[in-house]
């Protein structure tokens, strides 16, 4: 090349634009027409937004010399950051022509015939990645999200396990692996990665408190207790290892030395405030398994009141938000708003507030064998949030849903199929569990027209009470810390359920928990109908079957059924007398 053109390159090189574009014109003005300087140019248009331009200039330019492979790969690169992806896939192309050795290329190439569908050459480009250069994690990374979004999970997790064996002492990426795992519900692999990387970590109380979640969540109670109780000792401060601790197990005494570590947190000068709020909430469960509700109460209700110091609810601002989804999803908005559902068998939805039953309905549901329980899924809330703004409609939730048309609501359903059947094992019907979608039964019945919901309803109080009892990690909880934002959320909640029963579409199968726990293989036989399911027996083993359960009370679910939730209300009944006064003014209890 030219002296001028590598002092331009150089500078180019340094990220000094202005000073390699200055040079580049001097340069073309006296030798108009120049090859390599106008590549370079037309490169330095496109890093300054200038895409069209730069572009054409590109094009005539490599229409007189053979550009670099460096050159070429970083057009592609350009272009694959501004989401142009034929053209990245082009110029990608144009640096391996020149230089297949280029690992960097084969990446950026298998990103970009991934995000343009074709996944058999993304996968080819990917593999060529690894291949010449196996130490570097990103292509076994992109290569497994490629698995995994064409439900390929065995060979998603395969590739991820692949990486450990060259990842020694690089903590973010067993981190990254671990929590890939968990996406796909490889739980049993999670738990492997984490256990593996816990000494070289010097027991890194982060992840042994996640280690203690993952076996929590695989019904591994002792494992989890161990390292709870090690995260806490390397950490007093370790919040999530002192309500995990609480949880894995029901205690039978105060006493207990698991007990006594809990208590510690309190009279420890050094452990931080969510730890001394996460503690309280464990003592309480401990002092509630021990029957000593005075003192259970007052746990939960330390544990409470600390929370609400550093978190509010707007309850008007709820209430507005409910009136707008009443409004919106009318009699009328459902007579006019498209009816094409997508193919396949729809999914079924389990709603209610929370802490009604809605795990013990999915576990009881998913022991089913052709039905999948997929957990509490974040999906339609995110659509809800996110679908007027993707689809250039203005405004938010609720009030851009009626002018979405049918396209937009095909294209949103076949993402959440897409995004949520990547989980399950072949299953035909799949379970989202989100009990907060009560609030979103109107987009979901315009999504979905055949959806099958159930709504799991329980004593208003009980409920109540269990909220109240427990330490939640989204916010979308902030009304749990109150016992009169409880009342005004139920007190919305039911009416929302009112206006849904009158308006929605759908068919909506009302589970009573009380009727369930006393009558399971009557109300699970009607439950079953409802789904048109053949009768299994596996439904009422639920307890027996091994199966990721992600809930706040992992010990209960895996047990038989048990009647002592029911009428729970009544052992602390002295502290409830406003709450209890405001459910039967409204007619909830």
């Amino acid at each position: 090349m030219a002296d001028a053109f590598q002092t331009a390159y150089r500078l180019y090189a340094k990220g000094e634009l202005v000073m390699a574009r200055s040079s580049l014109e001097a340069h073309l003005r006296d030798q108009p027409g120049d090859a390599p300087a106008c590549f370079l140019l037309g490169i330095i248009d496109m890093e300054e937004g200038a895409l069209e331009g730069g572009l054409r200039r590109l094009e005539e330019a490599a229409s007189g010399f053979q550009p670099p492979a460096q050159l070429c790969h970083r057009a592609g690169r350009i272009l694959f950051d501004k989401k142009n992806y034929q053209q990245a896939a082009h110029w990608l192309g144009q640096a391996l022509a020149r230089d297949p050795s280029l690992s960097a290329s084969h990446f950026w190439l298998g990103n970009t015939h991934r995000l343009l569908g074709d996944c058999q050459a993304s996968e080819q480009a990917l593999k060529k990645a690894i291949e010449l250069a196996p130490d570097q994690a990103r292509a076994y990374v992109s290569l497994a999200y490629l698995y995994r979004e064409g439900g390929r999970l065995d060979e998603a997790a395969e590739t991820m396990m692949a990486l450990t064996k060259g990842a020694k002492g690089q903590t973010g990426t067993f981190k990254k692996i671990a929590e890939f795992m968990v996406d796909i519900r490889r739980l049993d692999l999670a738990e492997r990665v984490l256990s593996r990387i816990l000494p070289e970590e010097n027991e890194n109380p982060e992840f042994l408190t996640r280690l203690g979640q993952i076996r929590q969540n695989l019904g591994m109670f002792d494992e989890a207790a161990q390292v709870y109780r090690r995260a806490i000792i390397r950490n007093p401060s370790s919040d999530a290892a002192y309500l995990g601790l609480s949880v894995v197990k029901k205690f039978q005494s105060p006493e207990d030395p698991d007990a006594v570590i809990l208590r510690q947190a309190l009279d420890n000068q050094g452990v931080d405030r969510e730890a001394i709020i996460c503690s309280h909430f464990a003592l309480g469960k401990v002092m509630d398994d021990c029957r000593d509700y005075e003192q259970a109460f007052e746990h939960y209700e330390a544990a409470n009141s600390l929370k609400s110091e550093s978190i509010s609810f707007d309850r008007a601002a709820f209430r507005r938000l409910v009136q707008g989804v009443k409004s919106t999803f009318s009699k009328d908005f459902f007579a006019s708003s498209p009816k094409d559902p997508v193919a396949g068998p729809a999914p079924i939805f389990i709603v209610g507030m929370l802490r009604s039953g809605t795990t013990l309905v999915e576990s009881i549901v998913a022991g089913h064998a052709k039905v999948f329980g997929a957990g509490e899924l974040s999906h339609i809330e995110m659509l809800a949030k996110n679908l007027g703004r993707e689809t250039g409609i203005s405004g938010s939730y609720p009030g851009y849903v009626p002018m979405l048309d049918q396209a937009a609501l095909t294209s949103a359903a076949r993402y959440y199929l897409q995004e949520v059947s990547v989980q399950s094992a072949g299953e035909p019907y799949l379970i989202d569990k989100n009990p907060l979608n009560f609030m979103h039964l109107g987009l979901i019945a315009a999504l979905f027209p055949n959806a099958k919901v159930i709504h799991c309803q329980r004593n208003a109080l009980d409920t109540a009470l269990s909220v109240y009892f427990q330490h939640f990690a989204h916010e979308a909880n902030a009304y749990a810390y109150d016992l009169g934002d409880i009342a005004a959320v139920t007190l919305e909640y039911r009416r929302l359920m009112d206006h849904w029963y009158c308006d929605l579409p759908l068919d909506i199968f009302d589970l009573d928990y009380q009727a369930l726990v006393k009558f399971p293989e009557k109300v699970t036989q009607r439950l079953m109908n409802y789904l048109g399911l053949d009768w299994d027996q596996d439904c009422l083993d639920f307890h027996d079957k091994e199966r990721v359960v992600e809930t706040a009370s992992p010990w209960q679910v895996r047990q038989p059924l048990y009647r002592s939730s029911i009428d729970r209300w009544k052992n602390y009944q002295k502290h409830l007398g406003p709450l209890k006064e405001k459910f039967e003014k409204a007619g909830v209890l």
